[in-house]
């Protein structure tokens, strides 16, 4: 405020001396998903040495901005696509319908639990 009434009329920041911050740029972000389009078993490392910045600033970018986790290995996006929910609908029906024709299905059913 004191700047203001001392005659300041930008509400901008002004130039610092040293280092400048980094900032995730929207360049960053498109080349890093390019390259991951490329080649999915491309590491992190190698993304970051690709467009020379550090190591955890690659990482956010793949892992927040564009929503890349790794599997197996390779780069996929954690959502699923129309696809493969459709896939999980079409299996799921074919379940029930095999329990609407034979409910003793669930009785041959082998599960991971020990209870």
């Amino acid at each position: 405020m004191e700047r203001f009434k001392s005659g300041r009329r930008h509400v901008t920041d002004e130039g610092r001396s040293g280092r400048p911050s980094t900032s995730r740029t929207q360049d960053h972000i498109d080349r890093s998903d390019a390259i991951i389009r490329e080649d999915r078993r491309i590491t992190v490392s190698e993304v970051a040495a690709h467009l020379d910045i550090s190591y955890g600033f690659a990482y956010a970018i793949l892992h927040d901005d564009l929503g890349y986790r790794k599997v197996c290995a390779r780069c996929v996006p954690k959502e699923l696509i129309v696809v493969h929910k459709r896939e999980r609908v079409e299996v799921a029906t074919q379940f029930v319908r095999q329990y609407e024709e034979d409910p003793s299905i669930l009785e041959r059913n082998v599960t991971g639990d020990k209870t």
